[in-house]
């Protein structure tokens, strides 16, 4: 229609109605943005610095961890999250980290991947019982970039443990605790402490910027992230993991 978008995460059910959105969006010459996550974006600055300066040492691993119990109770109603029809292949918080740690570390070239189900039918508002396809947990191994190991743990079935980026780095750790939105490093072996993020680092997350940045990208054409090249990505990776928990075997990312 001739419009500007502004989407809501997640973008699409898969890869292909992502990629057929991401060649709509490069044909139309209109800006096509979507919601950031706001996962790390208060520590994306320092993270970057701090990996430019060398501070932490070549990268040897990173872990992803979100845990919940949002799918522990059988007899809870079908959550539009948990519709295959509403969500396609999205999985709890997958694509959002994903994307996350496409910022960070660049795109995902494999992954390897293990889903489990525990409950197959949960009933709607309608009382109907309804076939649950979108697993309740999901592990993976993938390789980002040219060597990074990033291993992600999400699940619905855990009580405790809440969500955190861990980055092991041969000279030092960072331990982004995203509940409490903080950032800790260890050096050498050493205790973990706060990591003093620079004033031109800071990001006020309660007060973020993105519609006025979708705004301005109209009138001006400034640049903005993430839009639908980036979506894309992240749909891609989601269905990777996807395919991988089916065939049990290693997939390669192929966002083109």
């Amino acid at each position: 229609s001739g419009k500007h978008v502004f989407c809501q995460a997640r973008m699409a059910m898969d890869a292909e109605e992502a990629r057929e959105m991401r060649d709509a969006a490069r044909a139309s010459a209109r800006v096509a943005a979507l919601c950031p996550v706001p996962i790390g974006l208060s520590v994306d600055r320092t993270i970057l610095r701090l990996a430019r300066e060398g501070a932490l040492g070549p990268i040897r691993l990173v872990r992803v961890q979100s845990l919940s119990g949002a799918n522990l109770d059988p007899d809870t109603p079908l959550h539009w999250r948990k519709d295959h029809r509403l969500s396609g292949l999205n999985v709890l918080t997958l694509g959002m980290y994903v994307e996350v740690i496409h910022r960070w570390f660049g795109m995902t070239r494999t992954v390897s991947a293990m889903s489990q189900l525990f409950t197959c039918l949960r009933r709607d508002a309608s009382g109907a019982d309804i076939e649950v396809r979108i697993p309740d947990q999901v592990l993976v191994n993938a390789m980002n970039g040219e060597y990074t190991a990033v291993q992600y743990i999400i699940s619905g079935m855990a009580r405790h443990g809440g969500d955190a980026i861990e980055i092991y780095g041969q000279d030092a750790t960072l331990h982004y605790d995203v509940g409490a939105d903080t950032l800790y490093q260890a050096i050498d072996g050493g205790r973990l402490e706060p990591v003093e993020r620079r004033p031109e680092e800071a990001y006020d997350v309660a007060h973020w910027t993105v519609e006025r940045d979708f705004i301005e990208a109209i009138r001006t054409g400034a640049a903005y992230h993430p839009d639908f090249e980036d979506g894309y990505r992240y749909m891609s990776v989601v269905q990777a993991v996807h395919d991988s928990a089916v065939s049990g075997g290693v997939v390669n990312v192929t966002a083109r």
